[in-house]
């Protein structure tokens, strides 16, 4: 399993040993690292995160501030050198708690726990789940247009809206990319840019840091590479 993973921390040094640690675990795909909680709120609007790990006494905004303005709440790893702050790690239901100085072994703990909860959390999902239906409906100019998934070649967001790229043709609706990868948890398709979602049966061939669909070119974001390359089949 492969968490997508955030840094919010003010501190250049702490996140540099983050940054290192996440590098070397296996089970993390770093997608960002921000040095404030404005940085990281803004991403968080924008992105699908797993994972935070997040400073709880940075100047401005808070580690709690920052969670009660966040739009979503992920899995959460408080870090901060005061143990006065462990309290309030687990009244706000924190994943874990890492004290500074950080030491690997206690960081790799923390992504265990963090996999476990995950893992749990999708077989209840799973048993609750009911089958995937083939098509959606989408909202364009006041109708709603049913669409087969497996038509759909690529969301591509523009401003406010996002436009759905289709084998014969294309729909501009009032959405976010973040909502739709969530209502496509269940079928083949990956953000792979903070401008496009892919169906992944779609691409024709692969570059270093595009790849095709049709004849469009996609650029892939390199916090998505290594999370994208680990879903195809290579041979």
């Amino acid at each position: 399993m492969l968490l997508n993973t955030m840094i919010v921390d003010d501190s250049l040094e702490a996140r540099k040993i983050l940054e290192f640690f996440c590098n070397k675990n296996k089970h993390i795909n770093l997608i960002a690292e921000c040095d404030g909680a404005e940085k990281g709120l803004f991403f968080l609007e924008k992105e699908s995160v797993d994972l935070i790990f997040l400073d709880m006494n940075m100047p401005e905004v808070s580690g709690i501030d920052f969670l009660n303005r966040a739009p979503e709440t992920p899995m959460v790893v408080f870090t901060t050198s005061e143990e006065k702050y462990a309290v309030d790690a687990f009244e706000f239901q924190a994943q874990d708690f890492l004290k500074k100085p950080f030491n690997y072994p206690r960081f790799d703990r923390c992504v265990r726990r963090a996999i476990e909860t995950m893992e749990k959390e999708n077989q209840i999902q799973q048993t609750l789940s009911i089958p995937q239906s083939q098509s959606l409906f989408i909202k364009e100019k006041g109708r709603h247009v049913r669409l087969n998934i497996t038509d759909i070649l690529y969301f591509e967001n523009e401003s406010d809206y996002v436009r759905v790229h289709c084998k014969d043709k294309h729909y501009m609706i009032y959405s976010t990319l973040k909502r739709i990868v969530e209502k496509l948890a269940n079928h083949n398709f990956m953000r792979i840019h903070r401008s496009f979602i892919i169906n992944l049966n779609e691409i024709v061939d692969i570059e270093e840091s595009t790849l095709v669909i049709e004849r469009k070119v996609i650029p892939i974001a390199k916090a998505h590479k290594s999370a994208l390359m680990k879903r195809l089949k290579l041979l």
